[in-house]
């Protein structure tokens, strides 16, 4: 089954209009739906659990352990969406093959503060170990009482991802995560790597070579890490930029192919390592994507004048009273950029740079210049 457009249209989840999600929005989503309460978090927001699915191999997923990352969320619904339609045939295969559990927020204090951490400010992804959170004790009572057989952890990435060896923004990437510092192969993760071989295979059709591999370094205090090591497949799914998709909806779209290419991967397949070695294809990330790239802008100190290129990043900052994010734009880089690549790119032609008859750029400063 090929998912387009236009079957997606039918599902996108339409009270969500871009990637802010906040957790009285969550509350609305769960009008008329069937759905547990399995904890509550530092300041005593409800966690929620969907179940789905009668089949013998169990997977679960979840998103927003880090409560600024939103887009997975944004997918999931559009997820639960297609299975909760009773008439689509690949609804009703996977959920004859699968049981599935979705927990869509676990961490809404932190969606709350639209911030990584938690309300005490612990990660909750660097809290495997000692569970100093609720939502970490949640989570993990959570899977241990299911014990799936495939985990997906969904996050956000920052836009500084670019495919490796290309111009492109890494929009998705996958990581099979390390069991050790030797990163060794087991028979466990080359699962993990089967699976998101064959998401890569399904999602190159709609990606167009924006998909990258996130580094697989191990972090012995990283949720995916220990529980690739317990012996759960699991699978990050990474959402990163994408050109003209400052709102993330574009890799929204993408995300959800992805989670319906996986599923159906581990529906149909007996051997989940099928395929594993494709996954080494898949280009790593690289960090050369800049917002917006001036090139060829005249600068000048003194007497002395010089043409560079200027690199811009957006800084999100919360407007409280807006609930939104504000997009600030600095100046990240200056000088030789030809290795780097603008999700916007603008040829000054050898305009000056002018700011309050300032003719030179400063690092990290507003970039609120002219162009003269």
């Amino acid at each position: 089954m090929k998912f387009s457009i236009k079957n997606y249209s039918k599902y996108k989840e339409e009270k969500i209009h871009n990637r802010l999600i906040d957790y009285k929005l969550l509350c609305k989503l769960l009008v008329n739906r069937n759905y547990l309460i399995i904890g509550q978090s530092v300041e005593g927001r409800n966690i929620h659990m969907f179940e789905f699915g009668k089949g013998e191999k169990k997977v679960m997923l979840w998103t927003q352990m880090h409560g600024n990352e939103a887009t997975g969320t944004n997918a999931i619904f559009d997820l639960i969406n297609l299975l909760e339609d009773q008439e689509n045939p690949y609804a009703k295969k996977i959920l004859e093959r699968l049981t599935l559990q979705i927990i869509p927020m676990v961490n809404p204090d932190g969606t709350e503060l639209i911030q990584r951490r938690n309300a005490m400010h612990i990660d909750i992804n660097r809290d495997f170990i000692k569970k100093q959170a609720p939502e970490t004790q949640v989570l993990q009572k959570a899977i241990d009482n299911f014990n799936p057989l495939v985990c997906f952890n969904l996050h956000d990435q920052r836009t500084i991802f670019n495919v490796e060896g290309t111009s492109n923004p890494a929009t998705i990437s996958f990581l099979a995560p390390s069991e050790d510092k030797e990163r060794t192969v087991t028979n466990k993760r080359k699962q993990t790597m089967g699976i998101i071989s064959a998401m890569n295979k399904e999602l190159q059709e709609y990606a167009y070579d924006h998909v990258g591999r996130y580094t697989d370094e191990f972090y012995p205090n990283a949720f995916g890490d220990n529980l690739q090591k317990k012996g759960y497949c699991t699978v990050l799914i990474e959402a990163g930029g994408s050109k003209n998709d400052l709102e993330r909806q574009h890799t929204r779209y993408l995300n959800w192919i992805s989670l319906i290419a996986g599923l159906d991967f581990i529906s149909k397949t007996d051997d989940l390592s099928e395929g594993y070695e494709e996954y080494n294809q898949i280009p790593q990330n690289d960090q050369k994507m800049l917002d917006v790239v001036y090139r060829n802008v005249k600068i000048k100190k003194d007497t002395t004048e010089s043409i560079v290129d200027l690199g811009i990043m957006l800084n999100e900052k919360l407007n409280n009273q807006q609930r939104e994010l504000v997009k600030n734009p600095r100046i990240e880089q200056i000088g030789d950029l030809d290795a780097y690549f603008g999700y916007e790119e603008i040829d000054a032609e050898g305009k000056m740079f002018s700011v309050q008859e300032r003719h030179y750029p400063i690092l990290n400063e507003s970039a609120d210049f002219e162009l003269i």
